[in-house]
């Protein structure tokens, strides 16, 4: 498994792929999303297109289930996925589900 540090700076550039860095201003090695940053990310999410959006849950979820992602990538991931549910999946569960078994 990679190191924290590692992990999160491939999670940085995951998300710079994805055009969602510009709000965040954290060190590689920090391990915590500072005070505040939580709501920016969101809304930068909100701000992504739907594909892009798509595209980092992918991402995240590959990861996931390469064992890949530390504490701070789990948490990002976990907001991606809230932000993806509601916002395009209406929070339809299922609808995600599915579409995610097809990609």
């Amino acid at each position: 498994m990679d190191s924290p540090k590692r992990s999160w700076t491939t999670f940085v550039f995951l998300l710079a792929a994805a055009g969602a860095l510009t709000m965040l201003s954290i060190p590689a090695q920090s391990n915590d999303l500072p005070n505040g940053h939580e709501t920016q990310f969101v809304s930068t999410l909100q701000e992504l297109p739907e594909a892009e959006t798509k595209s980092l849950y992918l991402q995240c979820s590959r990861a996931a289930l390469q064992g890949t992602l530390g504490t701070m990538e789990i948490a990002l991931c976990s907001i991606v996925y809230e932000t993806l549910l509601q916002d395009i999946f209406d929070g339809d569960f299922f609808a995600l589900l599915d579409w995610s078994r097809n990609h």
